[in-house]
C-alpha cells in the first residue's frame, strides 16, 4: 500500500478488554451523549443531598425524553436529554411545583457545529463545574491512597 507492507492481525477474543456487547453499548451511549441537549434547573432545595435531588429531578423530567445525564451543582442542576423535542418539553415544566419547589427551567444553548467531517460528534459538553469537581475528587483520592 503506497510502498508500505501492511500486516493486519486479529486479537484473540480473550485479549479484548470488553465484549462486543459492551463495546456496542458504549458506542450507543457515546452517540446519545454527543447529541444531547440540556436544560438548567433552579429552585430546588440546595440543602438536600445531591443524590436525592438527582433522583427527584430525574423522575420529574422523565416524561420529557431520555435523560442521558444529571449534574447537581451548588446552585443549579444541569439535565441532558436525548430525543427530538425533549428540551422543549422540559422547558415547558418551568414554574411547575415539584415537592413544594417551584422550578425555574431554562434551555442551555446548543453548541454550533464546527466545520468538519459529519462523523465528528457535537452537542454535548461536560460543565466546567463538573470537570473541576471530578479533578478535586481525583486528587483527594490520590492523596488518600498515598
Amino acid at each position: 500500500m503506497g510502498g508500505w507492507n501492511v500486516v493486519v492481525k486479529v486479537l484473540p477474543h480473550e485479549d479484548l478488554e470488553f465484549t462486543t456487547d459492551q463495546l456496542a453499548a458504549m458506542s450507543i451511549s457515546h452517540f446519545k451523549k454527543t447529541r444531547s441537549q440540556g436544560i438548567s434547573v433552579e429552585g430546588y432545595d440546595t440543602s438536600l443531598p445531591s443524590d436525592d435531588v438527582k433522583r427527584a429531578l430525574s423522575k420529574h423530567f422523565a416524561s420529557c425524553g431520555e435523560i442521558t445525564d444529571v449534574f447537581v451543582l451548588k446552585r443549579r442542576a444541569l439535565i441532558y436529554f436525548f430525543g427530538w423535542d425533549a428540551r422543549h418539553k422540559a422547558v415547558e415544566l418551568s414554574g411547575r411545583n415539584m415537592r413544594g419547589w417551584e422550578l425555574v427551567v431554562k434551555a442551555l444553548p446548543i453548541p454550533k457545529r464546527k466545520p468538519g467531517p459529519p462523523s465528528v460528534p457535537f452537542g454535548y459538553t461536560v460543565p466546567a463545574e463538573c470537570v473541576e469537581a471530578a479533578h478535586k475528587i481525583h486528587m483527594a483520592q490520590k492523596m488518600t491512597a498515598e
